[in-house]
């Protein structure tokens, strides 16, 4: 068919009869000039958006960047005095409360809702801590409580929360995943809510190696990627993302905010012969 014809002369037929004849057009390819401004424009882009390295950032799907920031030393301004220790019947838990009574001239307030610390370990820390007159006051409170948590750190007027509490079995984490991401990632963020209403603005997070899951590189550093495998790990690492991202935001407001995430691995050493806790107590140790 000839473009520069205005009509295409084929009859139609149907019925019997021939349809009308219409105008039917050509459709032209673009023109060169045009082509080469599309191709200036999409080179300009490509030169204006890049940085170098930029293709070496790995993401995963939920645009948070599988290569840790690079590490920052912050310096805490004024004197910590009075720690909020959560999960403080737990095994970590319990024994950071040790270490704060031995160094002495700490306040200390352990909240636990004993659901899988245990209440043996809270009295012995009450003798412990009665025998060296240092302060130690156990609130029974399920940390995902925003309301009596903020009450608590308003009452006792807290510098610091040390947050360990949470479940901690990976192949229970597999069976029930709902509690650990209720008990890791929604109370951590009740947590935050509770420091940011409370005006708490010191916080050390207990996370886990489970973060990393399963890395192909060693040794495991603070930049390794972080995979986690199973919903406990996932948990930890999403309630570091939630730290994070409220660290960043107070950030941009020019609030101060300190945070630190402790992703530690296989936890024991010697303890003072009246701690020692009850092998058969599957509550008081991880």
């Amino acid at each position: 068919m000839d473009c520069d014809d205005d009509t295409v002369r084929t009859p139609l037929r149907g019925g019997g009869e021939d349809l009308e004849r219409k105008p039917l057009r050509c459709s032209r390819p673009a023109s060169l000039p045009w082509l080469l401004f599309g191709l200036l424009l999409g080179f300009l882009a490509i030169f204006f958006t890049w940085s170098p390295g930029s293709a070496l950032v790995e993401n995963t799907c939920g645009v948070v960047p599988s290569v840790a920031p690079p590490l920052q030393r912050r310096r805490l301004e004024g004197q910590v005095r009075k720690v909020l220790v959560t999960g403080g019947g737990g095994f970590i838990g319990s024994h950071f409360v040790l270490a704060l009574l031995d160094r002495t001239g700490f306040n200390v307030t352990l909240v636990d809702d004993l659901s899988r610390g245990s209440i043996e370990t809270v009295l012995r820390l009450q003798t412990i801590a009665k025998k060296k007159n240092q302060a130690l006051t156990f609130v029974r409170l399920d940390v995902s409580e925003q309301f009596k948590l903020e009450t608590v750190l308003r009452e006792h007027n807290i510098d610091l929360v040390v947050h360990f509490s949470g479940n901690a079995y990976v192949g229970e984490s597999m069976l029930h995943p709902e509690d650990y991401y209720q008990n890791i990632t929604a109370s951590t963020v009740a947590l935050v809510r509770a420091m940011k209403s409370a005006g708490v603005t010191r916080l050390i997070f207990s996370s886990s190696c489970a973060t990393f899951g399963t890395p192909s590189v060693f040794p495991i550093t603070e930049t390794t990627p972080q995979r986690p495998t199973n919903p406990y790990g996932q948990a930890k690492l999403q309630a570091e993302q939630a730290i994070v991202a409220y660290l960043r935001a107070q950030e941009r407001v020019g609030n101060a905010f300190s945070a630190s995430l402790l992703r530690y691995f296989n936890v024991i050493g010697a303890v003072e012969a009246e701690f020692e806790h009850d092998p058969s107590d599957s509550s008081a140790s991880f």
